[in-house]
């Protein structure tokens, strides 16, 4: 397996333009031993990412234990820290509001008249950690948003590289 540092700043931006792109994702997350996923609606700012969900399903309850969740979407594969939000419509939510009508304003009129009135829907922030992006012929590229680092990945069969898991 070869690893090469590619520059971080355009790594970034790939990433950010592959997540406009998508709207859904899947969500897994864990309170322990048991890990559940799930797909979602999906809405980014830069690297942020943003979906929504009620407070008592299965998900919000395991976030509350375990903040760390991991996101599939597209070619990317995103590690990184939940923080639960308050009610779609509570003031600190006014960009991921936003953010909705400008990425999807089909599904906002739905989300408007089906979630809005519902008091126990919250927004879940996705702050990111790491993010993989497959590339076609076997490559991996790496962006390590606590290190500010870039690797691209060379390789075939199972792999562990330090860089992504510090």
């Amino acid at each position: 397996m070869a690893q090469t540092e590619i520059p971080y700043e355009e790594l970034k931006q790939e990433i950010i333009e592959e997540l406009k792109q998508q709207r859904t994702g899947v969500l897994a997350t864990s309170d322990g031993e048991d890990v559940t996923a799930r797909s979602m609606l999906l809405f980014s700012d830069g690297l942020t990412i943003y979906c929504f969900t009620d407070k008592d399903s299965r998900k919000f309850k395991q976030m509350s234990v375990n903040p760390k969740v991991s996101v599939a979407a597209g070619s990317l594969q995103i590690d990184g820290t939940a923080t639960l939000k308050g009610h779609l419509l509570d003031e600190e939510n006014a960009r991921f509001i936003e953010i909705h009508k400008e990425q999807n304003p089909e599904y906002f009129k739905i989300t408007e008249s089906a979630f809005f009135p519902i008091q126990s829907v919250r927004v879940i922030e996705i702050t990111p950690k790491r993010i993989g992006k497959w590339i076609r012929g076997g490559k991996l590229d790496i962006l390590n948003i606590s290190t500010r680092k870039a690797y691209r990945l060379e390789m075939f069969g199972e792999f562990r590289v330090p860089e992504y898991y510090e």
